[in-house]
């Protein structure tokens, strides 16, 4: 799933290219009527969401060139507000009727392809992603109805998290008394499958990337502190517990699991890429956050490697190694859609970017295009002070100006105009907020 890191990396990087596969996927739905969920001939019902709204939105958001805005936002409309038509394999949200009656999926709830919802729980918070980031391409090309309705949707994480247990869980839903539901049983924190994807509840426990703030808050509400269970998630101390549950026989991400990551933490798969910029909830430069760089310097050194088997797990599309370039620039596309790039702990000691347009196309003849006038507009990541073991970010400043300590990222708006993105490195934490 390219989504969470390339398509946010060639927007730092190769602005008209993405907006080249933008148009392939325009394309694809020009076609057929819908977007597809995976980049096959035909469609391919692989995903539980439909996370190539995710991408679409954020190429609006940020102005890549090349493509028909509103044809992009016509398709990924269609895909939040459009039940697909019954028996049609592949196509839109086959659970959103029951997502747009109960502002989530039950379990047991009906498909549009005539079968039963399943893996609810990833499916409920991927649509809530996707609908987060279409409303930001709503409120950028001006429709505002569309964008209020889609924002009161995505916040609705809390309608299936779990106070008592501190997971996202599943809902059953009374056939008898539809507005009575209760939660699924059994609950097993370490079974995979069932209401999850290629995972199971603590691979989707902070799996709201869209509203890390939020999420913290709901923890609190709950007794419950959102740095410390991130701690127990990443404890390197514990064995990497996993119960095959639904998948009946063990998975290759379940395999891969204890071999290449830290307690339940499962970098070998996308669902937790997020995580560990989550760390970043109140600022740059807090207790919490030195945790968050700490961990992103470990996984970029410890889990990838220099040999024929580079990768901790699955390379998908190319998502893998764009975790691993974003991260080591000090940036990371926490909620694509949005506007700030968050800020982590980057590898090196300078790195420069030309984030112009005049990067050579798909297909070109070598010849560069160019929509960009004057001269091409650089930036520059400077890491002081920065070894192996200066992994904590003491403080950040752009174009010069020291950012204050709460800053969580930078605008794209800022860094495609180039400047000088500097963090001043140290071997000491943060001890506190």
């Amino acid at each position: 799933m390219a989504m969470p890191t390339v398509y946010p990396l060639l927007t730092l990087t190769n602005r008209p290219v993405l907006g080249e596969m933008i148009n392939g996927w325009l394309n694809a739905y020009k076609e057929g009527g819908w977007l597809p969920k995976w980049a096959s001939p035909g469609y391919r019902g692989s995903m539980v969401g439909t996370m190539g709204d995710v991408s679409l939105a954020d190429a609006i958001v940020k102005q890549i060139p090349g493509f028909d805005e509103q044809l992009a936002y016509e398709a990924i409309r269609k895909d939040a507000f459009e039940v697909p038509p019954k028996f049609v394999e592949g196509v839109g949200r086959a659970c959103l009727e029951s997502y747009l009656q109960y502002g989530y999926i039950p379990q047991g709830s009906s498909t549009t392809t005539g079968g039963t919802c399943e893996e609810v729980v990833s499916r409920t918070l991927n649509y809530m992603q996707s609908d987060y980031a279409i409303a930001q391409a709503a409120l950028q090309l001006g429709y505002k109805g569309d964008a209020n309705t889609l924002l009161a949707r995505a916040y609705n994480y809390s309608l299936i998290f779990d106070s008592k247990k501190g997971f996202f869980r599943s809902k059953t839903v009374s056939p008898t008394s539809p507005r009575m539901a209760v939660w699924s049983e059994p609950f097993d924190e370490f079974a995979w499958g069932g209401d999850y994807t290629e995972g199971g509840p603590w691979q989707f426990r902070f799996y709201v990337p869209h509203d890390m703030e939020g999420l913290a808050s709901l923890y609190s509400s709950s007794g419950l502190d959102l740095c410390s269970e991130l701690d127990k998630a990443l404890d390197s101390n514990n064995p990497s517990t996993f119960h095959v549950g639904a998948y009946n026989n063990e998975i290759h991400e379940q395999t891969e699991m204890p071999d290449h990551c830290w307690g339940q933490y499962a970098h070998n798969n996308q669902p937790v890429h997020h995580m560990l910029y989550m760390y970043m909830y109140n600022g740059h430069a807090s207790a919490c956050a030195s945790k968050g760089q700490s961990w992103i310097r470990k996984t970029l050194l410890e889990l990838y490697k220099p040999t024929a088997d580079m990768f901790p797990g699955d390379e998908d599309n190319g998502e893998m190694a764009a975790w691993f370039v974003l991260s080591s620039l000090g940036l990371y596309s926490l909620s694509p859609g949005s506007e700030g790039y968050v800020l982590g702990s980057p590898l090196f000691e300078r790195a420069e970017i030309d984030i112009s347009d005049d990067a050579v196309p798909l297909g070109s003849s070598g010849k560069k295009r160019s929509s960009h006038t004057g001269s091409s507009p650089k930036l520059l990541i400077v890491a002081h002070n920065n070894k192996k073991e200066n992994m904590y970010v003491q403080s950040v400043s752009w174009n010069g100006e020291t950012l204050p300590r709460g800053v969580k990222s930078v605008s794209y708006n800022a860094l495609k105009e180039g400047g000088l993105l500097e963090f001043f490195m140290s071997d000491t934490p943060f001890y506190s907020s």
